[in-house]
């Protein structure tokens, strides 16, 4: 490094170490040259050829002082907000944003070499660019040179193929990375390693390339310096893009010909409304309530713990019957406690004897599903039949029926 260009190098107090450390707070023009200049500046008050010498050498203890300095003010930056007494990010961040944070922040963080190489920057000044993260990624100079070595179009497709927000809300709904273990920046390293894995693979699959660049950055991020250098390379990170933590989508099939469900017929209408018996191999199937009434039909309902529903879906098998003035044959309702909030209706002359899917879609929080199916009887005689063998319901974060 070398000495103040000032001419002279800077006065050394009477104390070399007062004991305590001052925080000040400092507006940088916002761009990653004007950053990693600041800090450079900031980094050379750390070296002894920035203080004035003397016999006594203090020049290199008065550099031991502002390392401490330098090295508590560059972890509160990148792992919180730059402010003066923050929570570290470790108390204060859930793990989902903290994620979203740590590949927010590698994305940035390959976007500043790729310009920058664009620009016609050498890996050598891109190195000294981002020295001051050197320590908490050890990898950073070798993954610099490996995207120096590579060509700006496979620089832009791999960029372009690494989908990591897609791949994040992937792996945070299913099961090929499992987070629900995981509940603080140290913890989930197991679970980041698997996502940057899911990245690679993307990579590959999409762009046709395997960027080693990319594939790099696993060394540092799965440890937990590296975690923390990446939670936020900007003020902030990811959070300045508002990301929310994904709904994430599922779907339960109940086959009624292996169970009931946990359906019943419903009571909701009166005894005479009561309709529908599940047979074992078969489904839920239409039965003789009463013997004046036309209608034969299966009125069936699911109760559970509020969930947010967007649809679902029955499949049913019906013989309409020949008695033709029987008006409502087919209905989908959703419930919140005793409210109803949506339902449709499907008069007669719409269905058709057969086997047939019908879908009910509402987007909103309930507790009750209820589907009916109705067919009719001619005179004394049952023609008519009904039975629902298969619901599917489909909906995003809590499933009830887990």
């Amino acid at each position: 490094m070398a000495r103040n260009t000032l001419g002279k190098a800077y006065k050394l107090p009477e104390t070399i170490d007062p004991g305590s450390l001052a925080c000040i707070r400092a507006y940088v023009p916002n761009d990653p040259l004007y950053i990693a200049a600041w800090w450079s500046s900031y980094q050379f008050l750390t070296s002894w050829l920035a203080w004035e010498p003397n016999d006594d050498k203090d020049g290199k203890e008065a550099a031991d002082v502002w390392k401490i300095a330098f090295n508590k003010a560059r972890d509160e930056w990148l792992l919180g907000d730059g402010a003066c007494g923050i929570a570290p990010v470790a108390d204060s961040e859930p793990v989902a944003d903290l994620i979203l944070d740590v590949l927010w922040g590698v994305s940035v963080l390959i976007g500043w070499i790729h310009q920058w190489l664009i620009l016609g920057k050498t890996a050598t000044q891109i190195k000294a660019y981002l020295s001051y993260l050197t320590p908490w990624l050890p990898g950073l100079p070798d993954m610099i040179d490996l995207m120096a070595a590579s060509s700006t179009q496979d620089r832009q497709d791999a960029i372009d193929a690494w989908d990591w927000e897609s791949v994040w809300g992937d792996v945070w709904c299913d099961d090929a990375c499992d987070a629900s273990n995981y509940d603080g920046p140290f913890d989930f390293i197991p679970w980041s390693q698997c996502v940057i894995a899911r990245l690679d693979r993307a990579v590959m699959n999409i762009a046709g390339i395997m960027a080693d660049w990319i594939q790099q950055l696993s060394a540092d991020v799965i440890n937990a310096m590296g975690i923390g250098a990446l939670a936020n390379l900007e003020p902030r990170g990811g959070q300045n893009f508002g990301f929310d933590e994904p709904s994430c989508p599922w779907s339960h099939e109940f086959d009624f010909t292996v169970s009931n469900g946990g359906f019943t017929d419903t009571d909701r209408y009166g005894a005479q409304w009561q309709c529908g018996v599940w047979s074992d191999g078969v489904g839920w199937v239409t039965e003789d309530m009463q013997p004046d009434m036309k209608r034969r039909q299966a009125i069936i309902r699911r109760q559970f713990d509020t969930a947010h529903l967007v649809k679902f879906e029955v499949h049913y098998t019906l013989s309409k019957g020949t008695w033709v003035n029987n008006s409502v044959a087919h209905s989908g309702r959703f419930y919140a406690g005793d409210v109803l909030w949506d339902e449709e209706f499907i008069y007669w002359d719409d269905l058709q004897n057969g086997s047939w899917w019908k879908v009910y879609e509402y987007d909103g929080d309930v507790t009750e599903i209820e589907a009916w199916v109705s067919s009719c009887k001619n005179n004394d005689d049952w023609d008519g039949s009904v039975v629902i063998d298969k619901i599917i319901v489909y909906g995003v974060d809590f499933n009830p029926f887990a």
